[in-house]
């Protein structure tokens, strides 16, 4: 893994192959694959490596959903990918996702924003979003792994007086 990118050339064409492809268990893989490498390499990607990403959301399957957010949140500790991931309607997916009944979305999803809620650039269009009031509702959950991204999230955002 040292030596290879997984994000750009034959392995992103790979993995964008499996993400792309309808079926289920090859999505999941996809989705499973992204998250692991996004927690060893959160390098600055391209539009063309978070696609394939930002695609596995829309899967009506949670736990694609679920690896798809999470290798989002590894990747949006890094400035440039925040931005890029917000730029390329990332922000409004994981909101979806954000408002769903399965704990674990609501985990991945929130601590995605969070970490999107860093970047100065991005607080206005969170604000505008419709971000705001799902992650207060998210604040009183009964799951407090939920409680303290959606805190994490309403914190950062304070961070700019425009928003607090």
């Amino acid at each position: 893994r040292a030596t290879v990118s997984f994000y750009e050339g034959e392995p992103l064409q790979a993995l964008s192959t499996l993400a792309y492809s309808g079926v289920y268990h090859l999505q999941l893989s996809a989705a499973t694959a992204f998250s692991e490498i996004s927690e060893m390499d959160t390098r600055p990607v391209t539009r063309e490596a978070l696609e394939p990403i930002l695609h596995l959301l829309h899967s009506p399957h949670i736990d694609v959903q679920h690896g798809a957010s999470a290798a989002l949140g590894n990747l949006a500790v890094n400035v440039e990918n925040k931005l890029l991931i917000v730029r390329m309607g990332g922000l409004e997916r994981l909101i979806r996702q954000m408002l769903s009944s399965n704990i674990d979305a609501q985990i991945n999803s929130v601590g995605c924003i969070t970490n999107l809620a860093t970047a100065e650039e991005n607080k206005m269009r969170i604000a505008k979003s419709g971000a705001l009031l799902p992650l207060t509702r998210l604040a009183r959950s009964r799951d407090v792994r939920v409680q303290r991204n959606a805190a994490g999230a309403l914190l950062n955002m304070t961070h700019s007086a425009e928003h607090r």
